[in-house]
């Protein structure tokens, strides 16, 4: 008969509250990797406590960057219990990680560990509910102000001034995770490298930036200047692998066991990917110079289990993407073939960076909803041209955006035409930018219009139903793109080689488009290949010409691409 086996699980809620509570990347930096070490130092920390030669131990299981599962042996779960609370509660300059942050703290016993972890996430849903949305920083009688980088904690107004806030207070919070993520600015990388010298003399080299501002940087086109390209990505189906590759085994310590070689496998591939994506940025010449010296455009806010949110200028938004997608998107784990959804949101760097990772996430959210969109690894993007952002539903964004064509839109995939240096050519895909000057957006626009008056003109000439009638009747969108093939293939040559070649930059996920007035039954079925009779393929590259393939800032303080 199986005995039953002890869990702990400790994991940190609603964390964007506090993490994303400013732009200042010190702050954001220092908080997600506050959680991160002090989830893995908890096995550490109960060793002390652990009687050895009476069996005590607790040890991990799997560790991510807010959650940690323990297994517990030889001591009873409420000290185990007793024990986690102890850490968080330690205080350390005047604070405790539980006055910045949520936490739960659960046990459970079981015969399987799979059983034991549902019960635990079960129990932790439960107090999470129970909990406010962010922890409570206990107030000093000296706190007369709102913190200066976020706007919301009592600032002490004694003595927490950094340079950043340009000469106001702000709280004790804020002010210890700026000076954790201070100090982790040249080093950031280095635990999740290889041991090679030479890639760990790359990461040695240089620090990352302070804040959105200097990350962003300046760019000679105007809707790039001073805005961030926000990429999250999220494993599709991976808690299902995960569970699947864990049920496979019988016993409870094979289990255990899976579930450790499972977290080893995809920390060695998240680790190499981050150190190709630190030497891509070198070798497209990112690199960027300030009066401190210089650094690599480069924010990591989230990386835990098969989630991540990076952040690089906007120029660099579709290279990076690229990158990521040839590098990380799709890959073999355990015999199991992982993909992605990648959300990408283009926006200033003055746009409210939590704001900006909600957007990037419900587009990847919106990819996984839809029938195939976890068979590959797709992206769709969102450009917000000012500092507004959406506050409703993506659905009900988009149809402001689009109107009724809305319902004909899918995310992406990048095609093999589409590759933008993953062999780390600086020069990227420099026949994307000759055949986009070739077709320039003025163009576009007009071919659009001359689209539009033509399909107006056929609906005219067709009969006594009314315009609008007929505008309503089914398949209108697709024959807007049919009469706007016609326009754009009777424009010579030239534009033709150009249209031909961008029509394979993107694949669109297939999907089933149902007329609001038969909802019964699907009416348009989205060809893979709809480009050539969808106006939105043209919408996409009028909406990301700037961003497919931008020159390289022409500013100074960058540094020219090649090897470091």
């Amino acid at each position: 008969m199986s005995q039953h086996k002890s869990y702990l699980k400790i994991e940190a809620v609603n964390i964007y509250n506090t993490i994303l509570d400013t732009n200042q990347l010190s702050v954001i930096r220092g908080s997600s990797h506050l959680l991160k070490d002090a989830i893995e130092k908890f096995e550490v920390f109960a060793k002390e406590f652990c009687n050895k030669e009476k069996g005590e131990a607790i040890s991990a299981i799997t560790l991510g960057g807010s959650t940690g599962i323990f297994e517990v042996t030889g001591l009873s779960l409420e000290k185990a219990e007793s024990l986690a609370w102890q850490m968080l509660d330690q205080v350390h300059d005047g604070l405790a990680l539980t006055d910045m942050f949520s936490f739960t703290v659960n046990t459970a016993s079981a015969t399987d560990y799979l059983t034991a972890k549902e019960v635990l996430f079960a129990k932790g849903r439960h107090d999470q509910a129970t909990q406010f949305s962010s922890a409570i920083l206990p107030v000093q009688h000296n706190a007369h102000a709102a913190c200066a980088l976020n706007g919301v904690l009592p600032a002490d107004v004694t003595r927490h001034y950094i340079k950043a806030a340009k000469g106001h207070a702000i709280s004790r919070s804020t002010h210890y995770r700026y000076q954790y993520g201070k100090d982790l600015k040249t080093s950031l990388y280095n635990p999740k490298t290889s041991s090679s010298e030479e890639k760990h003399h790359v990461s040695n080299v240089y620090a990352f930036p302070n804040d959105l501002e200097a990350l962003a940087g300046t760019h000679d086109v105007l809707s790039l200047n001073g805005k961030v390209a926000v990429i999250y990505a999220d494993g599709n189906s991976f808690g299902k692998i995960q569970r699947n590759i864990i049920k496979s085994k019988m016993g409870n310590a094979e289990q255990i066991q899976a579930q450790r070689d499972f977290d080893v496998a995809l920390k060695a591939k998240r680790d190499a990917y981050l150190q190709s994506l630190v030497q891509f940025l070198q070798i497209q010449g990112a690199i960027q110079f300030d009066e401190g010296g210089s650094f690599i455009p480069l924010e990591t806010l989230l990386w835990g289990g098969d989630e991540m949110t990076i952040v690089v200028p906007a120029w660099l938004g579709f290279r990076v993407l690229d990158h990521f997608i040839s590098d990380y998107g799709t890959f073999d784990i355990n015999k199991n073939i992982l993909t992605h959804s990648i959300g990408m949101v283009f926006c200033s760097h003055k746009t409210p960076i939590q704001k900006a990772q909600t957007a990037a996430i419900s587009l990847a959210d919106n990819i996984k909803s839809l029938e195939n969109g976890r068979k590959h690894t797709y992206f769709d993007y969102m450009v917000l041209e000012s500092i507004d952002y959406p506050t409703q539903a993506l659905s009900e964004f988009w149809q402001a955006q689009y109107g009724e064509i809305a319902k004909y839109r899918t995310p992406l995939a990048l095609t093999d035409t589409f590759r933008l240096g993953g062999n780390g050519d600086p020069n990227i895909c420099p026949n994307l930018k000759n055949q986009l000057d070739a077709l320039p957006r003025a163009s576009m626009y007009h071919l659009v219009e001359q689209a539009i008056a033509t399909q107006a003109a056929e609906i005219e000439a067709q009969g006594s139903s009314s315009q609008q009638e007929k505008a309503n009747r089914k398949g209108t969108t697709a024959q807007l793109g049919d009469a706007l093939n016609k326009v754009l293939y009777s424009n010579g040559e030239d534009h033709q080689e150009s249209i031909k070649y961008l029509l394979t930059l993107f694949t669109p996920l297939s999907i089933k488009v149902k007329d609001k007035e038969e909802d019964e039954q699907p009416t348009i079925e989205t060809p893979r290949e709809y480009q050539n009779t969808n106006t939105l393929f043209w919408i996409h590259l009028l909406e990301l010409y700037d961003y497919l393939a931008p020159e390289h800032p022409k500013t100074t303080h960058y540094q020219a691409g090649g090897h470091l």
